[in-house]
């Protein structure tokens, strides 16, 4: 499948990368993990509000790598502290295994609604197959 956004688009959100094959294997792999979300309707180019959603993809696509290499250095650890000299520094990686994820407004841009729930009342029939509830 065609990634829903490009390194030209990710480096005109978040500035120059370091490692374009590196952000282009993860725009794809972003894209595949968004198009297969549960909920999302893909609409077809002749489709009313495809442009909508078309740019909600790829600023989604962004976002989700974004996320995903902001761990940096940090890659693997949920905090980090040093010390020296009477001072302290402690950082908490908020994505430390990099995982790709998707906010609830992205959820809401994409048109992804939350789960349902319903119920039906049973029928119950006596013995000659007659409703009596």
């Amino acid at each position: 499948m065609e990634p829903f956004a490009t390194v030209e688009e990710y480096e005109a959100r978040y500035g120059e990368v370091e490692d374009a094959e590196r952000v282009t294997t993860l725009l794809g792999d972003a894209s595949a993990f968004v198009a297969d979300y549960p909920g999302l309707r893909l609409l077809a180019p002749e489709d009313a509000g495809y442009e909508l959603q078309r740019a909600n993809l790829t600023r989604t696509a962004c976002a989700v790598v974004h996320r995903s290499l902001s761990a940096g250095d940090l890659a693997g650890l949920s905090s980090y502290s040093q010390g020296g000299v009477g001072y302290t520094a402690s950082v908490s990686v908020a994505n430390p295994t990099e995982d790709f994820y998707l906010t609830a407004s992205e959820r809401r841009a994409l048109g992804i609604r939350g789960g349902a729930v319903s119920s039906i009342r049973p029928a119950i029939h006596d013995r000659a197959g007659e409703a009596i509830w």
